[in-house]
């Protein structure tokens, strides 16, 4: 259950910055990319002042970002055009325009030919060893791959984040399934089994995550104080009433109707991204994981939801979008009034009067 676990947390952590890379490529112009040389020239050529800036922001805001780059293939070797890292890491370190990449991951080596994206790592070279987020750039004319933005994540911090975001997950799902199967199986506890019981319900209310379950029904039946914080409501308001009623939006009732379904059919459904609403009818974006509960004979007892808000870092990949988009047109109306110039200085110099 635990490797299933993290195999899954793994590949949500992989689509998550697939799509950063996405967001990064989309605002990339591949007029920039073109205009680069790939040699210590480029230092002073503005497309290369204007993709460093902009890739440097990339790593700003990207959790635990250690390298941002491009990538191009010239005379059949792999170099790097543009490397950038977060500001707080300085410049040292960084590779100069044009320097050969010798230590090329292979299994990216086919997006400098054909265009994708792809998450690869952790893999090794002399910066480190990074979990890398890479995507080809085309030509918008001819379509042709010019060109190979990547995001590395130093493989430790990628490693801790999983592991500590697993365990914590594991560990409260253990709880619930633990708490739910004494419940069940002791009503006509004694002593002993009541102190158990209030022990692990504490440990279960000191988590920081929103946990509670719910029948095949909807019917809420347990909620501990994360979820007090997260939706606003109390348990005396929660427990019993329907989910429905209280904290889905109204178009998205039938998805969490489909949703208890394949739980209640034996199905763990891990870190799904679902829309929810708290008390005030704010809406937020939260990261489900839903577990079924079961007897020793397979009979479901309730199903489990751990619940945590990812709504400000929904916010933040909106916004490296906007601020991203928003550089792009920067930049073109510099490239158009730089073209403009130089069309202007043409017709000045085509007219120019020269003394003889």
């Amino acid at each position: 259950m635990l490797y299933k676990q993290a195999i899954d947390y793994d590949f949500e952590k992989r689509a998550n910055l697939l799509e950063h890379i996405k967001i990064v490529r989309s605002a990339i112009n591949s007029d920039r990319i073109l205009s680069l040389k790939g040699d210590e020239s480029d230092y002073t050529n503005i497309d290369y002042l204007r993709l460093k800036e902009q890739l440097t922001e990339v790593g700003d805001v990207i959790d635990n970002a250690r390298y941002v780059y491009i990538m191009a293939k010239k005379d059949n070797k792999t170099v790097l055009l543009v490397d950038t890292q977060p500001k707080k890491y300085g410049t040292d370190g960084l590779a100069i325009p044009g320097e050969i990449y010798e230590e090329f991951d292979p299994n990216i080596e086919d997006l400098l030919d054909e265009s994708g994206d792809k998450i690869t790592g952790p893999y090794t070279d002399k910066w480190g060893t990074f979990v890398s987020a890479l995507a080809s750039i085309t030509d918008k004319d001819s379509n042709n791959v010019i060109g190979l933005v990547g995001i590395d994540i130093d493989a430790k911090s990628w490693n801790d984040g999983l592991w500590l975001g697993l365990i914590t997950r594991a560990l409260t799902i253990l709880l619930i399934m633990i708490i739910e199967f004494v419940v069940y199986f002791n009503s006509n506890k004694d002593k002993k089994n009541q102190s158990r019981l209030a022990y692990l319900a504490s440990v279960l209310e000191a988590s920081g995550d929103a946990i509670y379950s719910v029948d095949i029904n909807e019917k809420i039946l347990s909620w501990n104080v994360g979820a007090e914080k997260l939706y606003g409501y109390t348990s005396l308001e929660a427990i019993n009433n329907m989910a429905s009623e209280i904290l889905i939006p109204k178009e998205k009732i039938s998805e969490m109707k489909e949703d208890l379904l394949k739980v209640s059919q034996g199905k763990k459904m891990g870190y799904q991204e679902r829309v929810r609403k708290n008390k005030k009818g704010e809406l937020m974006t939260l990261s489900l994981i839903m577990s079924p509960v079961v007897d020793e004979n397979n009979n479901l007892l309730s199903i489990s939801v751990i619940a945590r808000d990812i709504t400000k870092q929904k916010q933040k990949d909106e916004e490296l979008m906007k601020s991203n988009l928003e550089l792009e047109k920067m930049n073109n109306l510099m490239i158009d009034r730089e073209l403009a110039m130089i069309d202007l200085k043409k017709k000045i110099k085509k007219y120019e009067i020269t003394d003889k």
